[in-house]
């Protein structure tokens, strides 16, 4: 009879969930990847916190002070929260319509003073990837930490920050 591993089959649920994600980023089709670094001490829960108001600045300056009433217009990020010397996360980025378009020249210095109005010390990467091998290889790349025991833990999603609408 053989023996039940846990530990390679989870190590094998992990390689497949990171197959699956790499195909959902595919169809979701992004048009930039974004590498957002704290550049000082800080906790996941804080660096996630800025993250948020990160990107209601982004949805303020493109889509106006009304921008919680058109969360599908909204900007969508995912990715994933990794430690080095200090925090940083990897994300796939679609820009709300008002930006889509923006020229990196134009695009990047914004969404710098945005990030800098909320992490004084950071710093950001901004890079293409609307093409299916770059996002293929990004999202492995960005997926890395899934063979840490706690991934699910690390995982942001832009959707987080919207405020929830109750039904009556």
């Amino acid at each position: 009879m053989a023996r039940y591993n846990t530990e390679a089959a989870i190590t094998r649920l992990k390689l497949l969930a990171r197959h699956a994600f790499t195909d959902w980023i595919g169809q979701l089709d992004p048009e930039r990847f974004l590498t957002l670094n704290s550049n000082c001490a800080t906790t996941p829960s804080a660096f996630r916190l800025r993250i948020g108001k990160f990107l209601a600045r982004i949805d303020r300056e493109a889509l106006g002070n009304r921008f919680r009433e058109t969360p599908e217009d909204r900007t969508f990020l995912i990715g994933y929260l990794e430690q080095a010397t200090y925090w940083h996360g990897h994300f796939f980025l679609k820009l709300p319509p008002p930006m889509f378009d923006w020229p990196d020249s134009r695009l990047i210095p914004i969404l710098e003073g945005h990030w800098k109005a909320v992490i004084p010390s950071g710093s950001l990467d901004l890079q293409i990837a609307s093409l299916d091998h770059v996002q293929r290889a990004v999202a492995r790349y960005s997926t890395k930490s899934w063979r840490m025991h706690d991934f699910e833990d690390r995982m942001v999603i832009s959707t987080e920050f919207h405020p929830s609408k109750s039904v009556a």
